[in-house]
């Protein structure tokens, strides 16, 4: 019995004395949280299995709870509950924010800056996720349709291509002969992305590899939208928005399709409603919704026009029945009834003046830029409906389907008749300034 009390004694000594080996001991030795590894001449961090990122998304982390489903969409039945969620600012010396894009499955929100250079991913309570740093000034940035890249032209130049998950470097782009200060676009079916810069060129990269396409314009590029079925690419240049048949790009010989001579006003934005319905607006004059009435002979009728003078930036939500637009001259953000012409709802933004404006694809946010000059401070807002806010669509809502044929057919005072312009390739002339 002595004995074997003897050794159940020896090893409880034994066991004490492993417990506390000291920290320079070799169960010291053990990995912690983290190590580094060398990739492609970096070193990134690689997480250990409890702190891998979540199966949804790349950079967010893993959720201990149940998910937290998004606010609703933002539409024209709820416009009202609209309210402000989050609000980030930004200092900086001389320009703040650049741009916004939401990543498609709405979760990150890119904003390019100054100060700090480069691009900054954030989820969408404006919580920083990451970080890209940049050698150059970065314009508004773009998100491949599957997320994994994001994209953007610089003051050097060059347009860049990043990896969303770890922020590497993909592609520098070289071409442009000055500022890529268009915003980029990745064609729907991820073969190409479009940049435009002051160098009057619109060019087309390959991303599988290759020379870039030159689509000449006669004035500086400032904005560029491929439809969503990847049909046409639009693009604005001084006074005519281009039409380009993006399936024979690469065989068209730098000649546009047609093209909507706007005689008296720049056209700095534009955006496609749908596959067939595009929206302009410019600095001195009005909104207008245009339709390819015929994809044969291509020609474009103008369909509506919004009374709202110095539009400079706007975005659709999701179903397209609300545009948010902004200007230079007005601090707040108005929601316009896409088949009335109506202000919905008037956002008052924190800032003088609305930089950027971008709902996320599902439609649950709506992100504003403001600057306040004066101050040298930049703000990022966002907007959605408050989860408390528990609403019905009314039955006899109208969806984007219901609203977009309406407006087809629908002429207002403003416009004295519909317009019909023959753009066949072969009458094609360019058209710039007043002529």
């Amino acid at each position: 019995m002595l004995q074997k009390n003897s050794l159940i004694f020896i090893l409880i000594v034994l066991l004490a004395a492993a417990c506390s080996t000291p920290p320079g001991s070799q169960l010291a030795t053990q990995p912690s949280i983290t190590t580094t590894v060398p990739v492609a001449e970096k070193t990134v961090t690689v997480a250990r299995a409890t702190d891998m990122p979540s199966p949804t998304h790349p950079l967010l982390p893993t959720p201990t709870t149940t998910p937290v489903p998004p606010p609703p969409a933002i539409t024209l039945d709820n416009v009202e509950w609209l309210s402000q969620t989050a609000v980030q600012d930004f200092t900086y010396d001389k320009g703040g924010v650049y741009g916004m894009a939401w990543s498609p499955d709405s979760a990150i929100l890119a904003v390019s800056t100054k100060l700090p250079q480069g691009i900054t991913l954030y989820d969408s309570g404006l919580n920083p996720i990451q970080f890209i740093g940049s050698d150059a000034v970065m314009y508004a940035p773009a998100f491949s349709l599957d997320g994994a890249l994001v994209a953007a032209g610089g003051s050097d130049g060059l347009v860049r291509v990043w990896q969303v998950s770890d922020g590497t470097l993909l592609r520098e782009l070289e071409g442009h002969a000055g500022p890529a200060w268009a915003n980029v676009a990745f064609s729907p079916d991820g073969a190409w992305l479009a940049s435009g810069g002051m160098d009057l060129a619109l060019r087309l990269w390959p991303l599988a590899g290759g020379e870039s396409i030159v689509l000449k314009h006669m004035q500086p590029v400032t904005s560029l939208a491929f439809s969503p079925d990847g049909k046409w690419l639009a693009s604005s240049s001084g006074y005519a928005i281009s039409f380009w048949d993006a399936a024979s790009m690469a065989t068209m010989n730098s000649r546009p399709l047609g093209a909507l001579p706007l005689q008296t006003e720049s056209a700095p934005v534009l955006c496609f409603l749908d596959d067939g319905i595009l929206a302009t607006a410019g600095l001195n004059s009005t909104l207008r919704l245009w339709q390819i009435a015929s994809e044969a002979t291509f020609q474009v009728k103008e369909i509506n026009e919004l009374p709202y003078n110095g539009i400079s930036l706007f975005a659709p939500n999701a179903d397209k029945t609300l545009l948010a637009i902004g200007g230079e001259r007005s601090s707040a953000v108005r929601l316009v009834n896409l088949s009335t012409g109506e202000t919905a709802r008037e956002l008052a933004a924190p800032g003088e003046v609305i930089v950027a404006i971008a709902f996320s694809p599902d439609g649950s946010h709506l992100a504003v830029s403001t600057d306040r000059p004066n101050d040298k401070l930049g703000t990022v807002s966002i907007w959605s409906i408050p989860k408390t806010a528990q609403l019905d669509a009314p039955a006899d809502s109208k969806s984007a389907q219901q609203i977009l044929p309406a407006a087809l057919h629908r002429t207002l005072v403003a416009i004295t008749a519909l317009t019909m312009v023959s753009l066949a390739a072969r009458e094609f002339q360019p058209r710039c300034g007043n002529g």
